[in-house]
């Protein structure tokens, strides 16, 4: 095997006049240095295909790959980067996203934009707006008479909020090796998210058949949040070893995981609402742009995850929403734990306390008087159902005891926020199952579920396990593999317990009516007589044993076991729930539902400011979450206490930092982040009302945990010390100075 290194760009915005690479490719041990002129010439992404392999023509970020190396040893590859001589004529640099998504921005950084492939897919179709040359994809909602409203209002509340940019902080570094195999074929062993998709991109951007790419996703991944869900590492790997015929290692450093792969989309969001004293909104417009940096790879599903947050909480009559991406010269946004949403909270809910404090109201009141409820319809048009908000902002403020206040200790100052949120798991395609039964009475289940963290095989095992009545320990979960697996989504957007676990329960139940027509032909009586029980079929309405389900086996004289007639007990089968289409114009959805369902949260938040040093402390949280039904509580737990552990790391800590396009902050003794030293009660209230379609009843709940955390946060810090946030992140030295210029005012 050899090892692989990336020579990276060191400006943010630059043509590539010449490489040379004629030392690094004299060095002894090296065996390929590849630019853009050696590398397929394939375009690929989410929807919009504008990334290259390597930089061709121009580089527009600091860390775009513009070279690539294989050798002997990590330390020759790296000698080998160091000597390849990149000459640059540097251009202007654009950072600003308000100026990106104007008409006549000051620098246009994708010119081939109008002409670069797009999916049309419901889920990663994008628009391209001419008007508008640096906006990747952009997004509408219209719904009543917006100004006309305004002119009812009593009172028109209008505020600008901001997001910041941090890194997903996945232990184990993005890393991935690629082999060509004798007849052509790739094969790609990626600490990955989703194979199949990883397998489209390997497709685009090497323009090959995807038959001829076999993508493999160890059993275990060592976490992702959405980062591993791109492809950042697997086709640099792929032309290496195209080129060298050898196995190709590249993992990344943890400064190239901060500075070169995905991160969370900052964003610019601005409210404008219209109120009634008696807190009723009539009226509510937004803008939002997200910050999507130099490339559109996995971040144009930002924009329609902004729309379905925007639409999943509160009736407001009339409504306005413009949202788009944009490019800019910095490392590219993707997904993220609450992709798009989390964002849009953090200015939705609050804006909603601002609300409240003019109003003199009850925040908890406002919230409650203006949440959709069961039979309403969202700005949108989908039909509400299954709507429990309430039920989890009344466990939420109990738990927190909301009317309870304490009085300022010393240099403490104490106070309680709340926000509310949902989470939607949409439906990008089908998930697909295959069991099979074998004859020592295990069960195996193929699927293409990755598990970055959340026990997503614990999870499909149980549900096999329930349905075919067997122990759990009898339930074998095979790994990832395009060759083998049947197709699926992976892990993304909250949706492998609920869709890959639907398939799965499907699956059980096809094999359980093929064991049951089989033994009917051996027992000579009508299938519909016969029931599958655990290791056994029994006579439906006796209950009595009718023969063990290994007994439908013949041996083989060589080893193994087969079934006569079929060879073995295999059921399949796909879950794929209808969702409607958004109109381009109006956003309004063509059906009941434009995703498969949404998770509700309420969290609250007790805590104190230190007003002489600005530090936060968090005394409890309180995260209260409806997932249908909680397959495996502890996994649950988990999930929602993780949500909420990265939710106030990334809002009190995190931060990368940006000079001139280049993150100056991009490793861990520079990047801050709470660790186990920054411990915070946290109390889960885990709430179960059945999802109809999810495997059991169960919906997903790792993503919808982050959703409401940054603004219950903000929401309690106003109320300690009276002061309030509208940008992220709210660092010690930020609430400090706020405090001083307090001060300093009175």
């Amino acid at each position: 095997m050899l090892y692989g290194k990336v020579k990276r760009s060191s400006l943010p915005h630059a043509e590539i006049i010449r490489i040379d690479k004629s030392k690094a490719e004299r060095l002894p041990g090296v065996y390929a240095v590849l630019t853009a002129e050696d590398v397929p010439a394939g375009l690929r992404g989410r929807g919009l295909m504008d990334t290259p392999i390597l930089a061709r023509g121009r580089v527009r970020y600091v860390g775009e790959p513009v070279a690539v190396v294989a050798a002997e040893t990590k330390e020759l590859a790296e000698e080998a980067i160091e000597l390849i001589d990149v000459e640059y004529l540097e251009l202007p640099a654009l950072y600003d996203p308000e100026e990106s998504a104007r008409s006549n921005p000051s620098v246009i950084i994708h010119p081939d934009l109008p002409n670069y492939k797009r999916l049309s897919s419901q889920i990663y179709r994008t628009r391209y707006d001419p008007n508008h040359p640096n906006v990747t994809h952009s997004m509408k909602i219209r719904k009543g008479n917006v100004e006309e409203s305004f002119n009812e209002a009593d009172l028109i509340i209008e505020n600008k909020f901001r997001t910041h940019m941090f890194h997903h902080l996945h232990m184990e570094p993005v890393v991935a090796i690629a082999k060509q195999e004798t007849d052509g074929t790739l094969t790609i062993w990626t600490s990955g998210q989703q194979a199949f998709r990883a397998r489209k991109e390997m497709s685009d951007g090497l323009m090959i058949p995807q038959s001829k790419i076999h993508i493999i996703i160890p059993p275990f991944v060592g976490g992702g949040f959405g980062n591993k869900g791109t492809t950042n590492v697997e086709a640099l790997c792929a032309v290496l070893a195209m080129k060298t015929q050898r196995p190709t290692k590249i993992a990344f450093t943890r400064e190239e995981n901060f500075a070169t792969t995905t991160v969370r989309h900052p964003s610019v969001i601005t409210i404008k609402d219209g109120v009634k004293k008696d807190g009723t909104i009539i009226a509510r417009e937004m803008t939002a742009i997200y910050n999507g940096g130099a490339y559109s790879i996995a971040g144009n599903i930002v924009v329609r995850d902004c729309i379905y947050a925007v639409a999943s909480v509160y009736k407001i009559s009339n409504f306005k929403l413009d949202v788009c991406r944009v490019y800019t010269n910095q490392v590219q946004g993707g997904a993220f734990r609450g992709f798009g949403t989390a964002q849009a909270f953090w200015a939705i809910e609050t804006q909603m306390d601002i609300v409240a404090a003019r109003l003199g109201m009850n925040p908890v009141e406002l919230r409650q008087k203006n949440i959709l409820r069961e039979g309403d319809r969202n700005v949108i048009g989908e039909a509400v159902k299954h709507i429990t908000l309430d039920q989890c902002i009344d466990k939420a403020v109990a738990a927190i005891e909301w009317g309870k206040r304490r009085q300022a200790e010393g240099v403490w100052r104490h106070g309680k926020g709340i926000a509310i949120a949902q989470e939607m798991c949409d439906v990008s395609f089908a998930s697909a199952a295959s069991v099979k039964y074998k004859e020592d009475d295990t069960i195996e289940v193929w699927t293409v579920a990755a598990d970055p963290g959340e026990g997503i095989r614990t999870v499909l095992a149980q549900i096999a396990a329930e349905e075919m009545e067997v122990p759990l320990e009898k339930v074998v979960i095979m790994m990832a593999d395009t060759s083998l697996s049947p197709i699926g989504t992976g892990a993304s957007g909250s949706r492998q317990t609920s869709q890959m676990g639907k398939a799965v329960l499907l699956a059980c139940r096809e094999v359980k009516q093929e064991i049951a027509k089989v033994a009917s032909e051996k027992l000579r009586t009508l299938t519909d007589k016969l029931e599958v029980k655990g290791t056994k079929i029994v006579y439906k309405y006796t209950g009595e044993v009718a023969m063990n389900i290994s007994e439908l086996y013949l041996p083989g004289p060589m080893g193994g076991a087969y079934v006569p007639g079929i060879g073995e007990f295999t059921g399949k089968a796909a879950w794929h729930p209808e969702t409607g289409e958004l109109d381009n114009e109006t956003g309004q959805c063509t059906k009941d539902m434009a995703v498969a369902y949404y998770t509700p949260v309420a969290q609250a938040v007790d805590l104190s400011v230190n007003v002489e040093t600005g530090h936060v402390r968090i005394n409890k949280f309180v995260g209260a979450i409806d997932v249908g039904k909680a397959i495996n509580p502890l996994n649950v737990t988990g999930q929602n206490e993780g949500g909420i552990s990265m939710g106030i790391s990334t809002t009190l800590y995190e931060q990368l930092i940006v000079e001139d396009g280049k993150i100056v902050n991009p490793d861990l003794k520079d990047y801050k982040f709470a660790s186990s030293m920054e411990y915070v009660p946290i109390q889960s209230i885990i709430l179960e009302n059945a999802h109809e379609e999810g495997p059991f009843g169960a919906k997903g709940c790792g993503e919808a945990s982050i959703t409401a955390t940054a603004p219950a946060i903000g929401n309690a810090i106003y109320d300690a010390i009276g002061i309030r946030f509208t940008d992220l992140p709210l660092t010690a030295e930020k609430i400090l100075l706020a405090i001083k210029e307090k001060r300093d005012s009175l």
